[in-house]
Formats: structure tokens, sequence, C-alpha cells
């Protein structure tokens, strides 16, 4: 029995990696894009409940804790 030749190698080969893409650089970058949204998203929406859970007195007393620690810092 012969090898196959060198192109029908290469069609096989491309086929392998078309259905196994375990090095697929794009679609790591992609889910790690993804994944970081993801993290973003529920940041906001965990400050978002915060911000709704607490009063106006509250904010404003961490709103110019922040700013205290901003210009101390310079």
């Amino acid at each position: 029995m012969t090898p196959p030749d060198f192109k029908v190698q290469i069609q096989a080969m491309k086929e392998l990696l078309k259905r196994y893409p375990g090095n697929d650089k794009l679609l790591e970058q992609t889910l790690r894009k993804l994944t970081a949204e993801a993290d973003i998203a529920e940041f906001k929406a965990a400050m978002i409940q915060s911000a709704t859970d607490k009063s106006t007195e509250e904010k404003l007393d961490e709103l110019l804790g922040k700013i205290s620690e901003v210009i101390d810092d310079k």
C-alpha cells in the first residue's frame, strides 16, 4: 500500500483542522472578549443594584469620600 500523495494529505489536514480547531486564536480571543463583557455587565448590574439600595445621603457621602481620596493622593 502506498501512502496518499501530498495533495490528499494536505486536504485531510485541512478537514481535521476544520473539525477540531484546538488552537484557534480567533475563537480564543472571541471567548475572552465575551467573558470580559459578561464580567462588565455583571459589575454594572451590581453597581446599579447597590445604588438603588442606598439613600441619597449615603451616595453623597460615598462620592465625597472618593473625591477626598483622589485629592489626598495628589
